[in-house]
């Protein structure tokens, strides 16, 4: 019983936060429309000044998923820099610091009220090394280099070995011709882009 008092209390607590944060947008919109030079610059600010009131303490509790190849400590990094700003409403910035690392392809971040930060993240996923005169590169399955340290590349020199001119421009048709056939794709050595038109294939066996 003591416990449903207390839902119902927060609850009527909440709705008048909620009314008091409506009445003070619309107040503030009210008074300075007649000062601004246009619409877009009043509802910036009363965006920004609505975020600071709602979302102050958005640090509090923070959920990241999707992350397996990506530097967790960098991201704490990042995330206790951003934190440390006064204003942590602009999540764009966030985003931006933490697009440096070469293993993010994507990345998400939305607020949930009261003062949770989500981060979702989608990673590269390493298909072959991509192998030129001068060196050898990882690549995800559309052809895009995933620029890590030499050191990290020796942990994927199982990976197929993709040479050839034009090669990385054309990995995809590689990558859904192996993907369609789990068994080749597992027994795939190395594959040779030839005459702008065909892979090569060498077997594990040699073949």
């Amino acid at each position: 019983v003591d416990l449903v008092l207390f839902y119902l209390k927060l609850t009527k607590v909440l709705k008048i936060i909620l009314a008091l944060s409506i009445i003070f947008a619309i107040f503030y919109l009210v008074r300075n429309i007649k000062k601004e030079k246009t619409f877009n610059e009043v509802k910036e600010k009363l965006v920004l000044t609505y975020s600071k009131l709602i979302y102050k303490n958005i640090c509090t509790d923070i959920e990241i998923n999707g992350v397996k190849m990506v530097n967790i400590k960098t991201i704490e990094r990042k995330l206790r820099e951003f934190c440390d700003l006064e204003n942590k409403n602009d999540l764009f910035i966030l985003a931006k610091s933490l697009e440096i690392d070469p293993w993010i392809k994507n990345i998400s971040i939305k607020r949930k009220l009261p003062d949770t930060l989500i981060i979702n993240i989608e990673e590269y996923l390493p298909f072959a090394i991509w192998k030129t005169n001068k060196d050898i590169h990882l690549i995800d399955e559309e052809g895009k280099i995933i620029s890590i340290s030499d050191k990290e590349k020796s942990k994927f020199l199982h990976l197929i070995v993709v040479a050839g001119e034009d090669s990385k421009n054309n990995i995809d048709s590689l990558f859904n011709m192996l993907s369609s056939n789990p068994t080749l794709f597992s027994r795939i050595k190395s594959a040779i882009f030839v005459g702008k038109r065909r892979w090569n294939l060498e077997l594990d066996n040699g073949i």
